[in-house]
């Protein structure tokens, strides 16, 4: 199924402004101001997550996974929920790529 993406020339745009940005307020507003710039909603989480604030990290998680679908944003959103107290529902994508995994050689992206 079709998925958005930011253009080439703004992806680069985000990526330059925030290239060396290491301030978790900075990656917020720049996913508020650009929801298609992954890698805003990568970093924040990731910062979310190494201290421990799963709870705080699995909206990310489950907004990325909807506008990036495939089987890392799932498999991350499946850790965040199992870390936050969540336990996914074995209907969930995620639960197939968990289970599948393993004897798929490729997996979409």
């Amino acid at each position: 199924h079709p998925v958005m993406t930011l253009s080439e020339t703004r992806r680069l745009q985000m990526e330059e402004r925030f290239a060396h940005t290491t301030d978790p307020a900075a990656w917020l507003a720049a996913i508020t101001e650009e929801p298609l710039w992954q890698p805003g909603y990568e970093r924040l989480a990731h910062w979310l997550e190494a201290r421990g604030a799963w709870q705080e990290a699995l909206p990310l998680r489950f907004l990325a996974a909807q506008f990036f679908p495939g089987a890392k944003q799932f498999l991350a959103l499946a850790k965040t929920a199992t870390r936050a107290g969540i336990r996914p529902s074995p209907a969930t994508p995620a639960d197939f790529w968990k289970k599948n995994a393993k004897r798929t050689s490729t997996l979409p992206s």
